[in-house]
């Protein structure tokens, strides 16, 4: 394998084995994220998602586990359909996460909290998104606390996504003492889900003018844009996004530019080799990559750990 796409993939894949298509039952998905971690590929793997009302269960699991490294895990927050169903849940689920860790202690815990906004509550007064006053974060201590989580914010693309974008990833801006950022789903189960190249490209670059972090979920288990004829539609490809994302955050390239990698089909247009990328004629060296996921993120969730790896053996890029 070579060094450039070693450091475009370390961590770069968060094992959401819960979530659909797969589906999988709690253990079933945690002791496949063990195995995971002892295999060859476990460089590959980034954290395990969970959402918030499976710690519980989570944690009796990691309990009757004997000999467990530290875990990193993201928590799928509960969100809400208003600002004021938001604002009742967020404290809640911070309790919930503070609890766990505090239980599961030096096995590891949960380091990065994902949740919608409502879209309410980004068309609101700015003075609206400060919790700090309120008592159900007062008196816990929960503001200060959520300063040491990432924080990674999701929008419904349904709404005018376009026109909030900017808003979403100013969101808990200063609450975060790390990456405060964005996240956007590239799929799901039905035609509708999946966004097109313009639009992924329109969030990449608005992400890293900002300088801040985005990641990635739903629809990404191939490494190349292709036809899914499950689905009726041309799926993303996670290769395609990194090394577009990777270009936007080391070199700033424009939208149309962006939108082009990622409509690319070709897996023959990009070439990992021993001190670099290259999609056609743009190239990027081995620390402009791990600059570039450093500042931006860049990772994706999938339910399958086996689907991209597979598919990177079949194009001959992983033995």
């Amino acid at each position: 394998m070579s060094p450039s796409l070693r450091a475009l993939l370390t961590g770069a894949i968060d094992y959401a084995g819960m979530f659909p298509p797969a589906k999988l039952p709690l253990e079933e998905a945690f002791r496949n994220y063990l195995s995971y971690r002892e295999s060859p590929d476990a460089w590959m793997l980034g954290r395990f998602i969970c959402p918030v009302g499976k710690l519980g269960e989570l944690d009796c699991l990691i309990q009757d586990t004997s000999k467990i490294s530290p875990l990193a895990i993201s928590c799928i927050g509960t969100g809400g359909a208003t600002r004021g169903e938001f604002v009742a849940k967020l404290p809640v689920d911070l309790v919930a996460i503070r609890s766990f860790n505090g239980h599961v202690g030096k096995r590891g815990g949960v380091d990065s909290f994902e949740v919608k906004l409502p879209t309410d509550l980004l068309v609101s007064n700015r003075r609206q998104w400060d919790f700090s006053s309120d008592p159900r974060f007062v008196h816990r201590g929960l503001m200060q606390w959520l300063r040491e989580l990432s924080v990674f914010c999701e929008t419904d693309r349904s709404s005018n996504w376009r026109a909030t974008l900017p808003t979403a990833i100013t969101f808990l801006e200063g609450y975060s003492k790390r990456h405060n950022g964005f996240k956007f789903r590239c799929g799901g189960l039905e035609t509708a889900a999946f966004p097109s190249p313009d639009e992924v490209a329109y969030a990449l670059l608005a992400c890293a003018r900002a300088e801040v972090a985005i990641k990635f979920t739903a629809g990404l288990h191939h490494p190349i844009r292709h036809y899914d004829t499950t689905v009726q539609t041309r799926m993303h490809g996670f290769l395609n996004i990194l090394v577009a994302g990777v270009l936007a955050y080391s070199q700033k390239q424009d939208e149309d530019q962006l939108s082009s990698i990622l409509a690319d089909e070709n897996p023959e247009h990009f070439q990992a080799g021993d001190t670099g990328l290259r999609w056609k004629d743009h190239y990027v060296t081995i620390e402009q990559i791990t600059d570039a996921r450093l500042k931006g993120g860049l990772s994706f969730g999938s339910c399958s750990f086996d689907e991209p790896r597979d598919d990177l053996r079949k194009l001959g890029w992983l033995l």
